[in-house]
């Protein structure tokens, strides 16, 4: 206590004697710029291009790219082909509720490259932008998650509402991370130990909750039944205000009788709702480079996206009972940003009534998404309901009112760390259960399938290394859909999950010729927390009042396992040095290897002209 009130003195004194001096940063106010791309209305391609270079020309003071962010229209339309219910009294709607974006919108965003100063400083890569996820996981702290989950889409998912079949059911197929029918749910007390522990995603239920206002399908109804919203006010307000809104369609008059053979095309399904999203993208959150890079009077920057489109199919199999029939992307496109609620009792997919099933025999729900249109929804639609039909890029610009200590040393050296990605597979055993006899579909333990593999890239100056497993889907995963990625499933919460329950043992990780642990290591939540206070802890994660990071024990565990190892106080900054992973997969059943390679890199960079000179590759 002496201690603690002899701090308190010191702080109170030094306050009250501290000088009072007005220090003037800036005249003026900030400005914040925005450009729109350069796709000029076209956006099939999922390819969206920003030219800062001669765009700013002409605006005042320095921008930031720290504080710089994307504002994306998005579209997710669901539309639904083949069989209904003969009688039409038997069809349920579908509301804004029926489905929403898997944890963080940064998660829309398949690849990125960066121009600066004629120079490609940052280059696409397969599976590259996923260290997003565990960069956000592992940097932000419950502070950020309160404040900003909401314009992020960020929200962890639990691992304790996520079960698994390889045969349709309510929930869908594969790994399904999307129970929130029960949140009154009870502890499972079962000795089957065959459902979930608690049947609650709270993670995807706020994300839910985060769905846009609906426009209702007759302006009959404002939005959540508020007076300010009149009866078709929704629209506007959405369009004016810039917010996301939901499309409401009615119930189908489609007649096809449970015999009838001719069914509407896949390729043209019946929509049955819109969900229109303005989604803000941190520049901060797509790559780290942005927060290293300075205030700069000039920007010589040219950014390209590459945005997360396709279209996913549910097949119904019975009444409330579906799988995953397949997702098919357009251009090199990886992950289904888009988390579809189950079909179970009291979800927002279950049965509207207890004879009113959203999803029959033969019946297909198709739900296609992709930047301002997709497969079933034109840009010029999107344009009714959206307050801008391009995307945009916002930077903030201050007027700094002595720019002379930059004037006199304009160029300055940035670090920055980046990525380089590499998918490990067939490598962790392949153990697959028979699909006939007494042991159909159940899955033998195969363990101590070792495995050891020496990556491509041999890399300069790396920091550390993060490895995260997914389930190999090439047989018994899914029902049919054999092949489709975790990470491609509407089920699933991956990218932003690994695969649940993964484990792998003796694992150890080799650069150049030394190892990086003195023995090969059985990873759990104390190792990762070890590691995890050498690359990113605040004082070596020895402050206990500054905290960052929100993965617990039990998540690791189960649903948030990254193996990861420091490798700084190896690697030699010149020398370029191969890495060698291997390890011993005890899971019941082979996995896919996603590895990221984080390694510094440098450039130079004039913070009154935008030039680049020297910069490492």
């Amino acid at each position: 206590m002496a201690d603690s009130t002899q701090l308190s003195d010191q702080y109170l004194l030094a306050k009250t004697l501290e000088k009072h001096s007005d220090v003037q940063v800036s005249s003026g106010s900030k400005n914040v710029v925005y450009i729109p791309d350069n796709s000029y209305g076209s956006y099939k391609s999922g390819s969206i291009s920003y030219d800062l270079t001669s765009a700013l020309t002409g605006s005042e003071g320095f921008g930031s790219l720290a504080e710089s962010y994307i504002m994306l229209p998005y579209v997710v339309t669901m539309g639904t082909s083949g069989k209904l219910d003969p009688d039409k009294n038997k069809r349920a709607p579908y509301g804004r509720y029926s489905l929403t974006l898997k944890s963080g919108a940064f998660n829309v965003i398949n690849d990125l490259s960066l121009e600066l100063n004629g120079k490609q400083v940052l280059s696409p890569a397969d599976y590259k932008m996923f260290w997003n996820n565990f960069r956000k996981q592992t940097e932000s702290s419950v502070g950020d998650l309160t404040k900003h989950g909401g314009e992020d889409w960020f929200n962890i998912d639990d691992w304790k509402a996520v079960r698994w079949s390889n045969t349709a059911s309510t929930y869908g197929d594969g790994f399904c991370a999307n129970a929130i029918n029960n949140l009154s749910s009870t502890l499972d007390k079962s000795h089957t130990q065959s459902v979930a522990p608690w049947q609650f995603n709270e993670g995807f239920f706020k994300r839910l909750m985060n769905n846009p206002m609906v426009v209702d399908t007759t302006d009959s109804a404002g939005a959540f039944g508020w007076p300010t919203h009149g009866t078709n006010a929704t629209q506007q307000i959405s369009i004016q205000s810039g917010k996301r809104c939901f499309r409401e369609f009615a119930v189908s008059n489609r007649y096809i009788t449970i015999a009838e053979e001719s069914k509407i095309p896949d390729s043209s399904p019946e929509t049955v709702g819109e969900w229109y999203y303005m989604l803000k993208l941190k520049l901060v959150d797509l790559h780290p480079i942005f927060r290293s890079l300075p205030l700069c009077g000039a920007m010589q920057m040219k950014l390209r996206i590459s945005v997360n489109s396709g279209t996913t199919t549910i097949a119904g199999v019975s009444a409330n009972q579906a799988k995953l029939e397949g997702t098919v992307f357009d251009g090199t496109s990886k992950v289904c940003p888009v988390m579809l609620a189950p079909f179970s009792e009291g979800s927002p997919m279950g049965p509207h009534e207890s004879d009113k099933p959203r999803i029959i025999a033969d019946q297909k729900l198709h739900i296609s998404f992709g930047a301002l249109q997709n497969k079933f929804t034109t840009a010029a639609s999107a344009g009714n309901y959206l307050p801008y039909n391009t995307s945009r890029i916002y930077i903030p610009f201050y007027n700094l009112d002595n720019p002379s200590q930059i004037i006199s040393n304009p160029v300055k050296k940035v670090k920055f760390l980046d990525c380089a990605a590499e998918p490990i597979r067939n490598k962790t055993g392949s153990n697959w259960p028979p699909t006939t006899g007494a042991n159909a579909n159940k899955f033998t333990l195969s363990q101590n399938a070792s495995f050891t593999y020496q990556l491509s890239n041999t890399l300069k100056n790396t920091k550390y290394i993060v490895l995260t497993a997914f389930s190999d889907t090439t047989q018994a995963h899914y029902t049919s859909a054999k092949g489709v990625e975790q990470f491609a499933s509407p089920f699933d919460s991956a990218p932003a999950t690994s695969a649940f329950g993964n484990a792998l043992r003796n694992v150890q990780f080799t650069l150049g010729n030394k190892n990086v642990f003195t023995r090969p290591q059985d990873f759990d939540y104390e190792l990762f927390s070890n590691e995890m206070s050498k690359i990113n802890a605040l004082n070596g994660d020895n402050s206990p009042a500054l905290v960052t990071g929100l993965i617990d024990s039990l998540s690791y565990s189960f649903s948030h396992k990254y193996y990861v190892a420091d490798l700084s106080r190896l690697s030699e900054k010149d020398v370029p040095q191969s890495i060698t992973i291997s390890g011993t997969n005890i899971s019941a059943r082979p996995l896919d290897l996603i590895c990221h390679v984080i390694y510094e890199r440098e450039l130079e960079i004039n913070m009154l002209t935008g030039e680049v000179g020297y910069f490492s590759p």
